[in-house]
């Protein structure tokens, strides 16, 4: 008979949770994760201040604006649930972390072993420590220059398939020996 009436009318169903309500559904929640006691004791107070902070500061808006904003139970388990979320992803961050961090440790205890083995092969040889020296410089040098000149063919190869050089069959310079 009326059905404008019908649909602009709303009920307002949803009502406060008791404190201890608010902690048994999050000690509920939160039992199945590896949380220490006391630390979930803290989380469960801190997820039922927010819920309970967030339903006054929603009362102080309705005074001021008059507009409501419910809180409901529903709100209170997405905020739960997220606490869940958050926590797992941050702990499978801090494992890859750590993972990576146990992983580079064990590569840097590798390479000092083969720094003392080369030292001590050199000793057992009677090779003098500035021979060796002089040696990787030289090859550090060649690495250098070997690289440079790799860089300069690289980017004349590109120049040559990118311009008009390519058209008129200017062969590319053919590297030999080392440098």
């Amino acid at each position: 008979m009326f059905p404008s009436l019908i649909n602009c009318c709303t009920i307002d169903w949803f009502h406060v949770w008791p404190s201890d309500a608010l902690e048994m559904v999050a000690n509920n929640f939160l039992e199945d994760m590896d949380i220490d006691p006391s630390i979930l004791r803290e989380v469960v107070s801190v997820c039922k201040y927010f819920h309970q902070s967030t339903i006054r500061v929603s009362e102080k808006y309705h005074s001021i604006l008059r507009r409501r904003n419910y809180v409901t139970p529903t709100s209170y388990l997405e905020l739960i649930l997220t606490y869940k979320s958050l926590l797992n992803g941050k702990r499978e961050e801090v494992s890859l972390k750590r993972n990576r961090y146990a992983l580079g440790l064990e590569k840097l205890a590798f390479a000092a072993s083969q720094v003392r083995s080369s030292m001590t092969s050199r000793d057992a040889l009677g090779i003098p420590a500035g021979v060796v020296e002089l040696n990787s410089n030289r090859r550090l040098r060649e690495d250098v220059v070997s690289s440079f000149f790799l860089s300069f063919f690289l980017s004349f190869q590109q120049l040559q398939s990118q311009t008009f050089l390519h058209f008129l069959d200017i062969p590319l310079p053919i590297c030999h020996g080392t440098y």
